[in-house]
């Protein structure tokens, strides 16, 4: 009689899809994605929100492979591409731990954001980013993350449409501060 393999060790992650729910176009009921996620042998997997948040565990680490698997999945089963992050526990809480706008997070988590970017851009172009006065908004730039405060809001802010267009040849999706401190917690 064959043992199951105790040792594989389970990953836990968070997705993080580009741009779906938007109005009337680019629907994606969360119940359909945790389908999804299921059927692709991944489990505990839960939804945060109806824009795009999905934390599941998985026995496969190569994070590459499980980008594309499930961006060719729901690809196919919506209709559309959804460009998708995933990050791990350990990076979802080097993020929570890395904002250096907690004060202004605490008093306000819809001003401070987290800009997941996959791949990065290079220093050269957050450097240009930086040499534009935005103020009062600010930007810091972690590993994979861009944070920003802005504390008159995302729909005013000039320094999103920057980071928006600094962003714009790899795969961004921005999450306001109070959804990712969930997202941590959901993991």
């Amino acid at each position: 009689m064959d043992v199951p393999d105790r040792s594989i060790q389970l990953m836990r992650y968070v997705a993080l899809l580009r741009a779906v729910n938007l109005g009337a176009v680019r629907k994606m009921p969360m119940a359909e994605l945790r389908s999804l996620l299921a059927d692709l042998g991944h489990t505990d997997v839960a939804t945060y929100l109806q824009s795009g948040n999905a934390v599941f565990s998985s026995n496969r680490d190569d994070r590459a492979e499980l980008t594309r698997e499930l961006e060719d999945t729901m690809a196919s089963h919506f209709g559309f591409e959804v460009p998708t992050i995933l990050r791990s526990v350990v990076e979802v809480g080097e993020v929570v731990d890395g904002c250096p706008y907690r004060a202004e997070a605490d008093n306000d988590p819809t001003r401070v954001h987290a800009v997941f970017i996959e791949p990065m851009p290079p220093d050269a172009v957050w450097e240009a980013v930086r040499s534009i006065d935005h103020s009062p908004e600010e930007l810091t730039v972690g590993a994979g993350v861009v944070y920003m405060h802005t504390p008159d809001g995302m729909q005013r802010s000039r320094l999103s449409q920057t980071v928006e267009r600094a962003t714009r040849d790899v795969v961004a999706t921005t999450r306001n501060w109070r959804t990712v401190v969930n997202l941590a917690g959901m993991i």
